[in-house]
């Protein structure tokens, strides 16, 4: 929360600062160094994204608020240059706005609080997204809603995911699927504790495997942990939900799941190799949680019909969906490797702080049919 404080405390400040630190070049109307001073802002705006959200440091965990705030104003002056952009391509002149310090202070504050805005409001939207898939392994349909990055009690509230949790209900699942940072470092003891209560009283049985963040392993950047690792095991499993560390449940005659351990957990990861073997039916509809996508040689040789994982928002601030992608890495959306399909969801949150700029927030409905 007080990060949060901070944040939008921050916000304003950061644009103003920005805003009259520029005015001296955009006064000058030079077409060139404007282009120059907006490219430089673009590559500190991606850096300050990245700072944000993907680095952990002190420095990104210890003024989170500062960050953000400084990522946000890059943006919004961004998006003020680009209105800029448009005046000069229709009037050949933006001395008019240039000149007036009230005119353009007011329009430079608007994009700023815009974005700031939007982030917020789009972090706290989660959306229902559909996928169907056929296999010639099942002999009847199943219909599953899995989620990933909840994040309570930093980024998400408890009464978001309450109303999510009703929304689920509603889609009637077979089952669900937690797959992982359903809590993280900033989730107290108390809101861990009400989470798992939530999803016990889904009318589905739950599933549920381990994130990078559940078991708080970067503690020693907050306050210290919340909970023990005992106790969010207790939660879980007293609620009735089901751990999965690189084990197969069953579902049906014609549906096995499997859920992994997380890459965070080191040797306490088993070899995909050898648990290809001990796949209870070969013959039956292999699905996969893990938390993280992007270990490709795993999951080929895990050798699952579909993996369902989460992990990277989406890419949660513009534009680091794009970046990711142009970097290899599968982000959001949907992948073919072989014979497996990999369903990456942007998640059902944020992470720090309740802002996303880019892919909304969703949980995923799947159905699978035979072929």
């Amino acid at each position: 929360m007080l990060d949060f404080v901070i944040w939008a405390a921050l916000c304003p400040l950061a644009i103003v600062l920005l805003f009259f630190a520029q005015r001296p070049i955009r006064k000058r109307s030079s077409v060139v160094l404007n282009i120059i001073m907006f490219i430089i802002k673009a590559f500190l705006m991606v850096l300050f994204a990245l700072l944000a959200v993907t680095f952990d440091s002190i420095l990104s965990w210890g003024l989170v608020g500062l960050t953000y705030a400084i990522y946000i104003a890059f943006l919004g002056d961004l998006l003020f240059d680009c209105i800029r952009g448009i005046v000069y391509v229709v009037r050949r002149d933006t001395a008019m706005l240039d000149k007036s310090l009230t005119a353009s202070l007011t329009l430079s504050l608007v994009c700023g609080l815009g974005v700031m805005a939007y982030g917020g409001i789009n972090s706290q939207i989660v959306r229902k997204t559909t996928r169907t898939y056929y296999s010639s392994k099942l002999t009847s349909e199943h219909n599953f809603v899995f989620l990933s990055d909840v994040h309570v009690g930093g980024a998400q509230s408890h009464d978001t995911l309450r109303k999510v949790c009703e929304r689920i209900d509603k889609d009637n699942p077979d089952f669900v699927v937690l797959v992982g940072d359903i809590t993280d470092e900033y989730t107290t003891k108390q809101d861990m504790q009400n989470t798992y209560e939530l999803f016990g009283g889904l009318n589905a049985p739950v599933y549920f495997v381990y994130g990078n963040h559940d078991r708080q392993y970067n503690s020693h950047f907050t306050d210290g942990r919340k909970y023990t690792e005992e106790e969010l095991r207790d939660a879980i499993t007293g609620n009735g939900l089901t751990i999965l560390k690189d084990e197969y449940q069953r579902i049906s005659d014609d549906l096995v799941l499997i859920g992994r351990e997380d890459l965070t957990a080191g040797k306490g990861r088993k070899d995909s190799q050898s648990l290809r073997k001990r796949n209870p039916d070969a013959n039956a509809f292999l699905l996969a949680a893990e938390h993280q996508p992007y270990n490709t040689a795993d999951t080929v040789a895990l050798g699952p019909d579909l993996q369902v994982s989460g992990h990277s928002h989406g890419g949660q601030l513009f534009p680091l969906r794009t970046l990711y992608t142009a970097l290899g890495y599968e982000s959001f959306g949907e992948y073919q490797h072989g014979d497996t399909t990999l369903l990456v969801s942007s998640g059902e949150s944020a992470w720090k702080l309740p802002v996303r700029t880019e892919s909304p927030c969703e949980y995923v409905h799947v159905t699978l049919k035979p072929q």
